[in-house]
């Protein structure tokens, strides 16, 4: 009688009366069916339990492959991944039991790729569906034979994993047996190919959940530290307005030899470095006044290099590769090299013991699918600014900061923490976004990102003549809620030789306008005050008095302010905090306008 692997046998004797065996019957009943009912039933089962408790793809295919090579009886599996962008299998994982001391085995399969149709994990992809090979060694287009050989492989199959209807990648078994065709085992791994990629793709969406809250959480915390970063440089380009002009006229009055003097320039370089902060807190909160040009990135980073080059140390390499054919942008080039230099300065100071920096700008245009991968990012066409540094590289924790205002890593007196929260704001400004790219000893990678427009490059512009004249006689009405600022701009104005009327806000303004005989040549006025808006006063004010001129001045320097205020165009605005020369200089140039 021949074998029955999967037979349950039952027997049963007869004797005469001596109790000798005269007769044996048997029953013999084949349950090889109900077996692998069984088997496909525990290895269906221990699959969901795994894909249940596991939080990723990558930590669900070990067990998964284990499982099946055990439950069924099989020595090696792998999952081979599809790699979209290059449009070949890569493998991601492999599996064997102790035994087949598969090492060589894994490492030359941890380094090939198949393309579509090659080998057995490209057929299973092409095809779509499970194969079967009963012997490799058989098989001409099993790529590894010469590998599955030494390890005494030969059977093996290979089936598709599918998410959304499209194939995402290959799972292949191999064993040390020569084996036949298993249907049952193949329409067991058809249903896992389909439950794993479910898993991968409810994975992947979660996932991409997970990175979305995340990405509007860190925007919201982004958009509130900018508020409270606004509204502190407003408060204090007010007070700076005030030190710096006090400064300013009591180092006029003092002798340039006398030791007040020397304290007075010290105080008032001290504000204008106070000011340079604020405009950094006004950058990083998108409230920076711009001036935006279309301009070649290319052209500026050639006038930035040689500055670069006396800005890092001489055991620094600076790379700053030519681009041709590079698209414009529209940018403010003061912010932009702006940009340029607190990146190129963040990574200086990430080499302690010398390196490389390499700057270069490249044409990238990004799809929806690759859009969706950047935080931040969409799709479109964008000239690309890299700033890659060889230096000590950051952790995730610390890349996770490291745009946060006051945040730094550096030891105390070496930095204020806002340089890369400035170049932040100001790439957000111009309705870019960046990424970082770092890892500890492995040097940091900075990517701005600016969209592309399709306008000429402007013509570089001219510097205005220096003015000879900052003085005059004129009558200038001085409208100015914050009596501090109001009184120190009064001074100044005074002593460049106006006659100021001052007014602490619009209703005063507008009273003195109506009440006074006498000609008032300038509206000189804060933009935004309590009960009405600089503009409106404007309004009105030229209404009375066609002739009038009007000078703008705020801490506000937020555009979306100005568009609130609506402020016609072509006004002059003075940003606080400013010096009396620059006063002189705007005053003047709104004076001197032809009516």
């Amino acid at each position: 009688m021949g074998g029955c692997s999967g037979c349950c046998t039952a027997w049963w004797w007869g004797g005469d009366a001596e109790g000798r065996v005269r007769r044996l019957r048997g029953l013999l009943v084949d349950i090889t069916g109900e077996k692998r009912v069984e088997q496909r039933q525990r290895l269906q089962a221990t699959v969901t339990r795994v894909l249940a408790a596991a939080p990723t793809l990558s930590t669900a295919i070990p067990p998964v492959l284990r499982a099946v090579c055990e439950l069924a009886g099989w020595d090696l599996g792998e999952l081979w991944l599809i790699d979209k962008d290059a449009g070949v299998l890569a493998r991601d994982y492999m599996w064997s039991i102790p035994a087949l001391e598969a090492d060589d085995f894994g490492a030359a399969g941890a380094a090939m790729i198949f393309a579509p149709g090659t080998g057995l994990p490209g057929r299973s992809w092409v095809e779509g569906k499970a194969i079967w090979v009963p012997d490799v060694a058989a098989d001409p287009g099993f790529v590894r034979k010469a590998l599955a050989a030494r390890l005494g492989l030969h059977a093996a199959f290979a089936f598709p994993i599918r998410a959304r209807g499209e194939v995402t990648g290959v799972m292949l078994f191999l064993s040390r047996d020569v084996r036949p065709p298993d249907p049952m085992l193949l329409e067991v791994v058809a249903d896992l190919g389909e439950h794993i990629g479910q898993f991968a793709e409810r994975k992947r969406v979660e996932e991409a959940l997970a990175q979305s809250q995340e990405m509007l959480r860190q925007a919201q915390k982004m958009e509130g530290l900018g508020r409270l970063a606004g509204g502190v440089a407003h408060d204090f380009n007010n007070l700076l307005t005030v030190i710096i002009g006090r400064g300013a006229l009591l180092q006029s009055a003092l002798d340039e030899s006398s030791a007040l003097r020397r304290n007075a320039d010290i105080v008032h370089e001290t504000a204008l470095r106070a000011a340079a902060l604020t405009r950094q807190l006004l950058a990083f909160s998108r409230q920076q006044k711009l001036q935006p040009r279309v301009l070649d990135l290319s052209q500026l980073l050639s006038g930035l290099e040689e500055m670069l080059r006396r800005l890092i140390r001489e055991d620094i390499e600076l790379a700053v590769p030519r681009t041709s054919g590079l698209w414009r942008v529209r940018a403010d080039p003061t912010q932009l090299e702006q940009v340029i230099v607190n990146l190129a300065v963040n990574a200086r100071d990430a080499m302690p013991e010398g390196g490389r920096l390499t700057i270069r700008a490249a044409n990238v245009e990004l799809n929806g699918a690759i859009a969706a991968q950047h935080p931040g990012a969409r799709p479109g066409a964008f000239v690309l600014l890299e700033v890659a540094d060889t230096g000590v590289g950051m952790s995730p924790d610390v890349q996770a900061r490291i745009f946060e205002p006051f945040f730094t890593t550096k030891e105390m007196g070496r930095g204020t923490g806002l340089g890369l929260a400035t170049v932040y704001g100001i790439v957000r400004q111009h309705e870019g976004w960046i990424e970082v790219r770092s890892q500890p000893g492995r040097g940091t990678t900075f990517a701005v990102y600016l969209p592309r427009v399709e306008d000429p490059a402007d013509a570089d512009e001219a510097r205005p003549a220096h003015r000879e004249r900052l003085t005059g006689s004129e009558t200038i009405l001085l409208a100015e809620d914050e009596d501090e600022v109001r009184s120190v701009v009064r001074e100044m104005l005074e002593s460049l030789g106006y006659r100021v009327i001052v007014a602490g806000g619009p209703a005063e303004a507008l009273e003195r306008i109506e009440r006074l005989p006498e000609p008032i040549h300038l509206l000189l006025t804060d933009v935004v005050m309590p009960g009405m808006r600089g503009p409106e006063l404007a309004r009105r004010a030229t209404e009375l008095r066609p002739a009038l001129k009007v000078l703008y001045i705020s801490g506000h320097a937020d555009d979306t302010v100005f568009r609130n205020a609506v402020i016609p165009r072509g006004m002059v605005i003075l940003e606080k905090p400013f010096t009396p020369e620059s006063l002189a200089v705007r005053v003047r140039e709104v004076l001197d306008r032809p009516a």
